[in-house]
């Protein structure tokens, strides 16, 4: 397989080492006894652009496909024991909106949501890069997050699970769950009634790395049915113009040695971090709780 692209702005040493990550995870997946034409596969990671450390996440980034390779469909397997199986034109970018995973949520966890907020490790896509995807691409599946000495405390990134779009006001759920260390929960306001189904109505800072990637699995997963994921069907000289802070994508291709894959990729990383949700935004989600 070859994979290039060329990237502006100061996003390009996540880009760089990003690419690294997913090469090796959908390398190590190459299913050498299959026909080519018969190749199931799984999701090699899924992510919003961005280095989660020092700079801010990109406000929107560019495809521009260059060279695509041709052939026949492939079958994403999701192999997690739903029997879930996706359909995908070959050498595809899926592309799942951060939005539906939040309006999808019960009750009990858009409250949990609208409260929370992701502490990024330091350099986190450094600290896995020797790390292997989950099946589904959400998440780790070794332990992963190695520890690193040379990082800055201040450049570290805790950003709100949901991010809102200024013009829609709409709230999308946008974690990447590779690279979260921990969970900060804010406690209920005193004025809404606790109820049982609350999820740390008290608050609370989780630091368990299993039991983060499990939470997240669990709020997120449900969002990338297959019915919910859109794969692009690349032809050369597609641009794709694409809302960062509200969709979450993935690279998803088992090639052949020969085939060529050149796509131009552009973001700049932001001067402002994600709005998360305001009282307002809380307040109505308290009251699907009532």
């Amino acid at each position: 397989m070859i994979s290039a692209s060329t990237h502006a702005g100061n996003a390009t040493p996540f880009s760089k080492r990003l690419e690294s990550l997913l090469s090796s995870n959908m390398n190590s997946r190459r299913a050498e006894s299959r026909e080519w034409r018969n190749t199931y596969q799984i999701f090699p990671l899924a992510y919003a652009d961005a280095a989660l450390y020092d700079l801010e996440p990109p406000k929107v980034t560019t495809l521009y496909g260059i060279r695509v390779p041709q052939g026949p469909k492939q079958v994403v397997r999701y192999d997690d024991g739903t029997g879930d199986e996706l359909p995908v034109p070959l050498g595809t970018t899926a592309f799942v909106s951060g939005k539906t995973m939040f309006e999808m949520l019960p009750p009990e966890l858009k409250s949990l949501a609208v409260r929370a907020r992701a502490k990024y490790a330091p350099r986190p896509f450094a600290g896995i890069k020797d790390a292997k995807a989950m099946s589904t691409g959400l998440g780790i599946a070794t332990k992963g997050l190695d520890e690193l000495d040379d990082w800055d405390e201040e450049k570290v990134k805790t950003y709100p699970f949901l991010w809102k779009n200024p013009i829609t006001h709409n709230l999308h759920f946008m974690v990447h769950p590779c690279a979260v260390r921990e969970i900060f929960v804010d406690p209920l306001p005193a004025n809404v009634p606790k109820r049982e189904t609350h999820l740390y109505p008290d608050g609370a800072h989780l630091t368990d790395l299993d039991g983060v990637r499990t939470l997240l699995y669990r709020m997120q997963r449900p969002a990338i049915a297959p019915r919910l994921v859109y794969p692009h069907d690349w032809n050369e000289r597609d641009l794709m113009i694409f809302h960062n802070r509200g969709l979450m994508h993935s690279v998803v291709g088992l090639f052949r040695e020969d085939d060529l894959r050149v796509f131009h990729q552009c973001n700049l990383a932001a001067t402002d971090q994600p709005e998360g949700p305001n009282e307002e935004d809380r307040a109505g989600i308290y009251a699907l709780m009532n």
